[in-house]
Formats: structure tokens, sequence, C-alpha cells
């Protein structure tokens, strides 16, 4: 028989209270779970407890009877799957228990992962207006293991180029035709615009000024991400970079902010004439 006292690291006289806190030590050094844990460490160290806290099954292993055996009333608990882990510790017997329960459950979680159908993923480019307002495109899929199919996809308002959409259950059925088929996972694209950008929640374009339209204001006419024509009012002395904000005209909410953002570029030209010159000189003598 095996030596269950030194396998518990305890002498032969050891109290119950000894042998669990022995237990309990070895059980979470070698549970599978963890790092450097040993499965058959952890199953010897599992039998010899049940053996050593059960007063019966001890006093028979004390008296050179093997508890395991038939004849003695016992139960097999060589084998990993069959343990009892019930017994005179109590709570700590159920914590042992829920262990055990965690193990055959990731077990499971295992085996149901090996044998579910594979992920598919399709990249899909929309618009750059489609990716702000949302979209509904139908495309089919091409599976491997079963007939095509042909899905509609919604393509939430203020969706953000890189989103990924998931959609579960719709990816290629399982290898053995009973496990939980793969999910459908589509990745956004978005096209670039002409005009418009994304910042955040914002949509922004830009305004390009002359040097005396940003010094002296003006209105100019821009065409919003909807296609309205909106009135840009420059005020006097605008600076690069000054910004204009029109809510109510941007990336609707919750998605975004609803705000189109424009913001002034100073255009100079790359040549100026003799009589610009002479009205720049005349200006730059009143400090302008």
């Amino acid at each position: 028989m095996k030596d269950y006292y030194k396998i518990l690291g305890v002498d032969r006289g050891a109290s119950q209270e000894d042998i669990q806190k022995a237990f309990r030590t070895l059980a979470h050094q070698y549970h599978p779970d963890k790092k450097g844990g040993d499965v058959n460490k952890f199953k010897e160290v599992n039998e010899a407890y049940q053996i050593l806290s059960n007063q019966q099954k001890r006093a028979q292993y004390d008296a050179g009877v093997d508890p395991r055996s038939a004849g003695a009333g016992g139960s097999d608990t060589s084998g990993f799957e069959g343990f009892d882990f019930g017994g005179s510790a109590g709570g700590f017997d159920d914590a042992i228990n829920q262990m055990f329960r965690e193990i055959m459950n990731r077990k499971a979680m295992f085996r149901e992962a090996m044998n579910r159908g594979a992920n598919i993923q399709i990249d899909l480019t929309i618009s750059f207006e489609e990716s702000i307002f949302g979209t509904t495109k139908q495309f089919t899929i091409p599976y491997r293991r079963k007939a095509s199919e042909t899905i509609e996809v919604q393509i939430p308002a203020g969706i953000e180029p890189g989103a990924r959409l998931q959609y579960a259950g719709k990816g290629e059925i399982s290898k053995d035709g009973q496990s939980a088929p793969g999910d459908l996972f589509i990745q956004i694209r978005v096209q670039r615009h002409p005009v418009f950008e994304r910042q955040g929640g914002d949509v922004v374009c830009p305004l390009q000024l002359t040097p005396s339209e940003a010094v002296l204001g003006t209105t100019k006419e821009i065409q919003d991400i909807r296609g309205n024509t909106l009135a840009v009012t420059v005020p006097e002395m605008s600076r690069e970079g000054t910004h204009i904000v029109f809510q109510g005209k941007g990336i609707p909410r919750p998605a975004g902010n609803d705000r189109l953002i424009v913001f002034c570029h100073i255009a100079y030209p790359k040549k100026l004439s003799k009589k610009a010159k002479e009205i720049l000189k005349d200006l730059q003598k009143e400090g302008f």
C-alpha cells in the first residue's frame, strides 16, 4: 500500500486538524489549474486525504487493511474522476468538491471548443456617409460545410473604422454536427471622403480663406454631410485653425456629438503683384 502519511507529509500520530492543514497546502500547490500544478500529485494527495480524514478508513489503513478494497467496505479512489470529496471536513470538503466540479466543467468547455464550428470573418467596406448615418447590407456567406446563406446586416449609425460586428451562430457548423456552430465576424472598413473627416464623435471639414477674407471676415457657403447648403460666417481677424461649430449636422447621438466643425485654413498666394506689395507696405507702416 502507499504511505499516505508520507504523501501528506505528516506523522502517524497526526491529528485530523494537522491532516486537513497538510492537505489544504498540497492541494493548492498541485492544483492542475495553477502554474506548476501536477494532476497526478493532486490525485495522490486527494487519495491520501480521503483515507486519513475518515476515522474508519484510517483505522483499517493503520491495521494494514487497504480501505479502498471492496472487502474493506471502501471505494476505489485511485481514479481522479471517481473521487468522493465528501467527508468530515465540512465546508473545506465543499470547497474541494467545487474545485473538482470546476475542473470537470473546464474539461467539458475545452472539448466543446475543440468541436465547435469555425468562425468566419468578412471584410465589409462602406462609404463615409454610411458610417455616419448607418445602413443595411445584404451579402451571401459561402459556407464550406453547408449551403450558402444570404444574411442582412444592420450597420449602426456612427460606427467607427475597424469596428467588428459579431453574429453568434452564423459561422461554420461543428465538426461533429452536435456542438455549437462558430460565429460570423464582420470587419468594417470605411472609405475616405474627399472633404469630410471624423474626429472622435465629430465630423470636421476645412474651409479655405484668403488672407483678406481672414482679416476682414466673410460668409461662404458649403455643403454638409447630408448635402444641405450651409452659410459659414467667418469673423473678422480669424486665424489659422479658427473653427465654427454647427449643431445637428454631424454624427447622430448617442453614437456621436451631432456636430459639424468647420476649420479655417488661410491660403497665401504664391506670388504678389506690385500693387499688392505697395498696399501691404503701407499697412505695415500702420502696424499691420
